[in-house]
């Protein structure tokens, strides 16, 4: 989740993908901006008190980072990138982000969230 700008919507959408999972799921909950932070509790509750993160947003980096904190785990993998699509900071490339996610078998499902269309303001 990009908490560089996280604001009520992104952390409401957090909570609904939370109360739709099941005792069988796994979760782990990253924010990032220019820097990662673990936001998941062991219980599972999202921990707000590390929110916002502020600052520039590392995008391919949090990819890359958050598909590693997964593990070995042998099944399938879904990142769920609540985002506003931009990356300023990162290390990587989209595409040495991406390689990562595929070669762990991790589908990246991304929701646009606080984004602001640039092109009207040009």
């Amino acid at each position: 989740m990009s908490t560089a700008q996280a604001g009520p919507a992104t952390l409401s959408t957090a909570n609904a993908l939370l109360a739709g999972l099941t005792p069988k799921d796994r979760l782990t909950l990253v924010g990032f901006s220019h820097h990662l932070r673990l936001l998941t509790a062991a219980n599972g509750a999202i921990q707000t008190d590390l929110l916002p993160l502020g600052g520039t947003t590392a995008l391919h980096d949090a990819i890359f980072t958050s598909v590693l904190l997964a593990g070995d785990d042998p099944r399938p993998g879904l990142m769920i990138l609540l985002t506003d699509g931009f990356d300023s900071v990162s290390w990587l490339t989209a595409s040495q982000a991406l390689e990562m996610a595929v070669r762990a078998d991790v589908v990246i499902y991304p929701v646009v969230t606080g984004y602001q269309d640039l092109r009207a303001s040009q």
